[in-house]
């Protein structure tokens, strides 16, 4: 059951992320599962153990070493967070008071009504841990853009929700972590102007590589992942930051900071703007973009479609999708 789901919101996914209309859905949450990733072996002991879910206000959840239940509060919100492989959720830490017992197995499962239990990860861990720290994200440049639309577009059933959205692109390498793979590095993009103010954030899980969203004449249609505000008279510095396996001993890897200028366009209909260029982001200081964090919701990408066929594909798939998490559920 878990594999028809995991191919329904794969589905839903490619639909949500590859039209270009002005359609869109609310945001499709991803199903709870946990990380470290199902499956991962010889995981540092100095390992936080993370459920990824939308439950409020806090997911319920089982934990077994090698088969015994162990006794433990429940675990702490910490962000929202983009998973590619998933979708969005809630970033749960899962409250271990000490480092993961040795060479062994740990599920971690959430109890059903039923008395069973639904399987959030299951995973080995290695005999103990290292410090090698591994190989940083290359940031190499950024692009930002501020889109104005026209005033009567606001929630008319389209994807733009204000009268400006932004648009942020990135050309970057990802990071490298020891004993973890590429989608289980978690990845934070931090935003923040040059001079100091509000610092935005975008936490991703790394099984896509995310490259932001480029404003495309002429609809230029808001990205539904992440769009923060940005205004054109500032410049702005970029950071991005990643952590895998091991981050309770491993020092957080940061990439060089890049700045550049906010480009200004309009859609049709909306008022005057003062630029109409697109201005490739300028590497400057080196340094990170912020130690604050006003998270950024990683919203879901509107579920857009290219046709009438595509949003009865769409809806289909939500529905499928969602009757099969159901009949999971129940066991």
């Amino acid at each position: 059951m878990r594999f028809i789901v995991a191919v329904l919101v794969a589905l839903v996914s490619s639909l949500l992320l590859a039209c270009p209309s002005r359609a869109c859905s609310p945001p499709f949450p991803a199903e709870p599962h946990g990380w470290p990733r199902p499956g991962a072996s010889g995981v540092s002991t100095a390992t936080n153990v993370f459920v990824l879910a939308n439950l409020a206000p806090n997911p319920k959840v089982e934990v077994r070493v090698n088969g015994n239940l162990l006794a433990l509060d429940p675990p702490v919100f910490v962000e929202r967070i983009w998973d590619f492989g998933a979708g969005p959720s809630g970033m749960w830490k899962v409250p271990f008071p000490d480092m993961l017992p040795a060479s062994s197995e740990i599920v971690v499962s959430q109890p059903q009504p039923d008395g069973g239990g639904a399987e959030l990860t299951r995973f080995t861990t290695a005999a103990g841990y290292d410090k090698d720290s591994g190989t940083a994200p290359v940031l190499r440049s950024i692009n930002l853009t501020r889109v104005r639309y026209p005033v009567s577009e606001i929630g008319a059933g389209g994807c733009v929700f204000a009268e400006y959205h932004g648009f942020v692109e990135l050309d970057w390498d990802a990071a490298l972590v020891p004993a973890t793979g590429a989608d289980a590095v978690v990845y934070k993009i931090w935003l923040a102007p040059k001079t100091g103010g509000l610092v935005q954030s975008f936490t991703f899980l790394g099984g896509q590589h995310f490259a932001g969203h480029a404003p495309v004449s002429p609809s230029y249609m808001p990205s539904m992942i992440w769009s923060p505000d940005l205004d054109p008279t500032r410049e702005y510095c970029a950071t991005i930051t990643a952590f895998g396996y091991g981050d309770r001993a491993r020092v957080e890897l940061r990439s060089e900071q890049r700045c550049a200028p906010v480009a200004q366009l309009c859609e049709e209909g909306a008022a005057d703007c003062s630029s109409t260029a697109i201005d490739a982001g300028v590497a400057t200081d080196s340094g990170p973009a912020g130690d604050a964090s006003t998270a950024g919701e990683a919203g879901k990408a509107g579920g857009c479609s290219t046709s009438a066929g595509g949003v009865s594909l769409l809806g289909a798939a939500l529905g499928l999708t969602a009757l099969a998490a159901r009949r999971w559920r129940r066991g």
